[in-house]
């Protein structure tokens, strides 16, 4: 890595639309009254969510660069299209390289539907495909 590169671990988080409508409303304070909740608060309980569900997800792939001596930039974003929200941010930082883990074998007929492979057919950037650890190579 180069003096200005920097290792950014994205990761999409999907809430869930139970939730989304549960941060949009206070607990009911009479019988059948379902106050809204501010949309800036709405917004903060929806942050805080997709920040601790994307700390766990990463947390030992974080470690790993830590050991390592580099230290990742974390993000976390909201998002019900997987690909698409990586194709997105990885514009949006100008991304050298994605690198992401492929967990299924490509000539597994259900690969072509996966986010790694969507990714693979709408970015425009290089991508690195690492296979998952333990994975038979047939």
């Amino acid at each position: 890595m180069g003096e200005t590169g920097k290792v950014v671990i994205l990761t999409v988080v999907q809430v869930p639309r139970s939730l989304l409508s549960k941060f949009r409303r206070k607990p009911r304070s009479f019988l059948f009254e379902t106050p809204e909740v501010s949309a800036h608060q709405a917004s903060v309980e929806e942050d805080d969510y997709v920040r601790e569900r994307g700390e766990r997800a990463v947390a030992t792939l974080a470690s790993g660069f830590r050991a390592a001596g580099i230290d990742p930039e974390l993000s976390y974003v909201p998002g019900h299209d997987l690909a698409g929200a990586i194709v997105t941010e990885a514009e949006k930082m100008q991304a050298d390289l994605i690198v992401m883990g492929a967990t299924r074998q490509f000539f597994e007929p259900d690969v072509w539907s996966s986010v790694t492979a969507r990714v693979s057919r709408i970015c425009e950037r290089p991508l690195l495909l690492m296979p998952t650890k333990g994975r038979d190579p047939q």
